[in-house]
C-alpha cells in the first residue's frame, strides 16, 4: 500500500489532470479511472493495463493534435484567401527574413546608442544595414535614362530585330 502510495505521489497529478478529460461513455478511459484508483494488482496485469491505456491515449492524442493542427492550416488559410492581393502572403514573406546572415558588424552607431564596431544579431536591423550597403548598386550610376537608351540602340540596333510596318495592336 505504502508503494501505491508513492507511486501515487509520482504520478497521480498528471492522471489527475487527465481524469477531468475523460469521457464517461468511453470504455476505456472508464477503464483506465478504475486502474488508477483500484487496488494493485499482479505485476503482468498492471502492465497489460498500463500498455493498453498508454496506447489508447497516444492515439487519442495524435487524433487530437491533428485536428488542432487542421484547424491551424485552415485558419492560417481563410487568412490568406481573405486578404485581397495577397497582401497577407507579402507581409509573411517579408516578414520572414531568411538571409541567413546571423550577425554582423555596425559601421555606425546602432538605433538603441551601440556603439560603432559592435556587432548586431536583430534580422530587421542586418537587413537594414544590407539595404543601406547595397541601396548604390541597385540605383545605378546612370545620370540620364534617355542617354543610356540612345547609346545602347546605337551600339546594338542593327542586331535588333524592328517590324516592318509600324506599330501594331495585341488584342486582350
Amino acid at each position: 500500500m505504502q508503494l501505491r502510495k508513492k507511486w501515487e505521489q509520482a504520478y497521480g497529478m498528471h492522471l489527475g489532470a487527465m481524469d477531468s478529460d475523460s469521457d464517461d461513455n468511453n470504455p476505456n478511459e472508464v477503464g483506465f479511472h478504475r486502474f488508477v484508483t483500484e487496488e494493485v494488482v499482479s505485476y503482468t496485469g498492471r502492465l497489460l493495463q498500463l500498455k493498453l491505456s498508454a496506447k489508447y491515449y497516444h492515439d487519442r492524442y495524435l487524433k487530437q493534435n491533428a485536428a488542432y493542427l487542421k484547424e491551424l492550416r485552415d485558419e492560417r488559410n481563410a487568412e490568406f484567401t481573405r486578404q485581397s492581393l495577397g497582401k497577407k502572403t507579402f507581409q509573411t514573406i517579408k516578414g520572414a527574413i531568411g538571409s541567413g546572415l546571423q550577425a554582423l558588424k555596425r559601421k555606425v552607431r546602432g538605433p538603441k546608442g551601440q556603439v560603432a564596431g559592435t556587432y548586431t544579431t536583430n534580422a530587421f536591423e542586418i537587413d537594414q544595414m544590407l539595404n543601406d550597403a547595397w541601396s548604390a548598386v541597385y540605383e545605378g550610376n546612370v545620370t540620364s535614362h534617355k542617354k543610356l537608351v540612345d547609346d545602347f540602340k546605337a551600339k546594338y540596333g542593327k542586331y535588333i530585330y524592328t517590324r516592318n510596318g509600324g506599330a501594331f495592336k495585341l488584342n486582350p
